[in-house]
């Protein structure tokens, strides 16, 4: 299923960005200060809390029709997408779109 949103995440935990299996996705991270990191599963069972093992996104800085394998060429069958942000003070605005 296709979907284009906006996900409100914090520092807490990994947030499920996506609902669907993923094939190709654009993301965006909206926030003009936070990092935030984005990572990869096979599922809805939660990344692991390494942060050498995920993706650093910089403020605006954005991720353009990329396929998630491609992406993640380590993570075995990557379905689903995650992300965290590294922010203190408030929620970060993650735009996602995917097919």
């Amino acid at each position: 299923m296709a979907e284009n949103k906006v996900v409100k995440i914090d520092n807490t935990q990994w947030h499920l960005l996506t609902t669907a299996n993923v094939n190709k996705f654009t993301l965006q991270n909206q926030s003009e200060r936070d990092n935030i990191h984005i990572a990869a599963t096979s599922d809805e069972t939660y990344p692991d809390d390494n942060q050498d093992e995920c993706i650093v996104v910089k403020p605006l800085e954005r991720i353009l029709e990329t396929a998630i394998g491609d992406f993640f060429l380590g993570a075995a069958t990557p379905h689903r997408i995650w992300a965290k942000s590294t922010g203190n003070l408030c929620k970060t605005c993650v735009f996602i779109s995917y097919n």
